[in-house]
This record gives C-alpha cells, structure tokens and sequence, in this order.
C-alpha cells in the first residue's frame, strides 16, 4: 500500500511538471511571434473589426460576408471598352462642402478606420509637377473612387456628370489612360494611377496584368522601372492603387520598395485590399507615406438590387466617424445606378484627399 501511495504522488507531480511545461512553451512561442514577426503583429493591431472574409474563388468574388469579401478583382476590360451609353456629360468640380463632417469585380477587409487625425498632407502631381489641394481631413463622409477607367471615354463623361468628387482610378495599359487622365484632371477630379500588380491567380495574370505592371520576383530597380512606365501613360497621377494584386500586396519587400518610391514622387496609396494579408497599408504608414484602405465595393454584384443594398450600407457607414472609401467600376450598370442615388449621399461626398490618413 505504502508503494502504491508513492506511485500515485509521483504521477501527480509529473502531471503538474509537465502542466507548467506547456505553459512556458507557450509563452515563448507568443514572445517569439511579436519578437519575429512585428509588421503581421502590426497589421493585426491596426485592422480594426475587420469582417470575416471569404476565400478567394477562382479570383472571383465569392458570395459577400458582411460589408467586404476578399477577391482579387479583375478588370472588365471587355465591358468596359463598350460602355456606349447615352448619358449627359457635365464637367464638374472637385469640391463639395460636407456639412456632416467625414465591387463587376472583387473585395477584402474594412480599412483601418482610426489612424491619427489631422489634416491630409499636400500631394504632389507624379507627372505633371503640380499639387492636388489639400482636403480638409474629414470624420465622415464617403469617396468615390472609379475602378478600370481608360476604356473609352463615356464612363470619365459619366462619372463627370455626376457633379460630385470622383476619383479616377486610370489603367496604365488602357488605349484611353491619358486622354482620360487629362480629361478627369481638366475638370479639377483627383486622377490616380490604378498599377496591375500580380494576382495569386496565374491565368488572371496572363490576362489582366498588360504590358505594364508589378510581379513578385522584381528586384528593387525593375519595380521603380515599371512604376515609371505606368506613370508616363497616366498623367497628373498623385496617387496610386493596386489592380488585383493578391499575390504582390502581400510581399513585404515588394511593397517597402513600392513605398518608398511613392514617398520620393510625394505620391499617397490606396489599398484595394484584395487579399487579407496586404502588407501594404502597414508598410505605408510606417514609412511615411499618405494612404487609405477601400471598405467597400459598390458593384461586385452588378445587378440593381444588389447594389441598392450595397449602397444602403455605404450610408449608413458614411455618416459614421471614419467615413468610407468606396470603389465602383467604369461600367454602365455602375454609373446609371449611381446618376439615379448619388443624390441621396448628399452632403456626404468628400474627396478622396480628405479621408487619406496623412504622412507622418
């Protein structure tokens, strides 16, 4: 009896030994993640109640989760290149007052909503050597931007008409990227470089990347290189966003260099946030580069019904403290939608230079 009480206290102390083994594993392995890995623990700290996503499909948006599925968002250069429609065109300028203060294709996660205020810092031209004026910083609101502008010139006459600030967001390999670019910058509207960096999806890549456009496997000069061919096709660029890009945005070095060449040309970044795992937000802040991140795709559904959904959750977000960046795509079914609703945003629409969270 005597052995056997021994053998049962010694199988209870090694049961506690080992306990406070696991224990200590544990922590260290936690220590060792921030230790090792600080721009994901970043990341994770920054992105502030980001919607569950869903997986990429084939590069295709999957049915939406909440405000923003994660896809990498292709263009629709073939119905794009067709947007004939019989809109009136009206030039219009880039400023609207706001009184209330602040997806054809694919998504991702919210943008980091609260970044340290202040006013937006000036951006300068890429191509043309001038400055955009600087927006007042703005705690709510909405920002149109235009997606895949460059095919044809309807949709840059369209998006004109709606007598609101829009940001074109111009293809560098589209035929019409300069003539749209001079048209937008013309009507005093932001123009932005909208750069093909590589999906995840190789035959999405072999499609839609062109001519122009940002791979893994570049070395730092090859980066700058084509970033500089993009430019020269899109001119009066302040600003640059990422076209698909599910693969490039999550390459740490890719985007370090892509962001200090935007620091040096004065340039800001938007995060299309077609993957969960973009790095590049991250990165742009920490160097000291003015960005944003999109929240939410107008058109990944492109029917009526879908988009009136989509657009009730864009309002009710907009007159939220942090506002919004919304993408919609140089399609008919985008912009007549719109002609029809952009009106109940009243008082709502910013430019985008206004909900930019500033170089630091």
């Amino acid at each position: 009896m005597q052995h056997q009480r021994v053998n049962i206290s010694q199988l209870g102390s090694m049961k506690l030994w080992i306990a406070i083994g696991l224990v200590v594993v544990l922590l260290a392995a936690a220590a060792g993640v921030y230790v090792f890995m600080p721009e994901k623990i970043s990341y994770l700290h920054k992105d502030q109640a980001a919607p569950v996503a869903t997986a990429i499909v084939g590069e295709k948006q999957a049915e939406p989760v909440k405000e923003a599925p994660v896809v990498d968002h292709q263009a629709q250069t073939s119905q794009t290149s067709q947007t004939s429609q019989n809109v009136e065109a009206t030039v219009a300028g880039s400023t609207v007052q706001v009184t209330t203060g602040h997806e054809a294709a694919g998504t991702a996660s919210n943008a980091v909503a609260n970044a340290t205020d202040g006013e937006a810092a000036m951006i300068g031209a890429a191509t043309s050597g001038e400055s955009v004026a600087t927006a007042e910083r703005a705690d709510r609101g909405l920002a149109l931007i235009m997606d895949d502008t460059g095919y044809g010139m309807d949709a840059v006459e369209a998006a004109l008409a709606l007598g609101v600030p829009v940001t074109f967001s111009i293809l560098p390999n589209a035929p019409d990227a300069a003539k749209a670019a001079e048209k937008a910058h013309t009507a005093g509207q932001l123009v932005m470089l909208h750069m093909p960096m590589e999906p995840k999806d190789p035959d999405i890549a072999d499609q839609m990347m062109g001519k122009i456009g940002l791979v893994a496997g570049m070395n730092e000069a090859q980066l700058h290189h084509q970033v500089d061919l993009a430019l020269n096709k899109v001119p009066y660029a302040s600003g640059m966003s990422n076209h698909m890009g599910s693969m490039l945005t999550e390459q740490a070095d890719s985007m370090r260099w892509l962001m200090q060449d935007l620091k040096q040309r004065h340039m800001f970044f938007l995060d299309s946030l077609t993957t969960n795992a973009s790095v590049a937000r991250v990165l742009a802040a920490k160097m000291g580069v003015a960005w944003a991140s999109r929240r939410f795709f107008l058109d990944n559904d492109a029917s009526e019904a879908a988009m009136q959904r989509m657009w009730h959750k864009i309002l009710k977000r907009a007159a939220k403290k942090g506002g919004c960046i919304v993408i919609y795509h140089a399609s008919p079914s985008s912009l007549a939608f719109l002609k029809n609703h952009v009106q109940e945003a009243e008082g709502l629409v910013v430019p985008l230079t206004a909900l930019l969270h500033p170089a630091a």
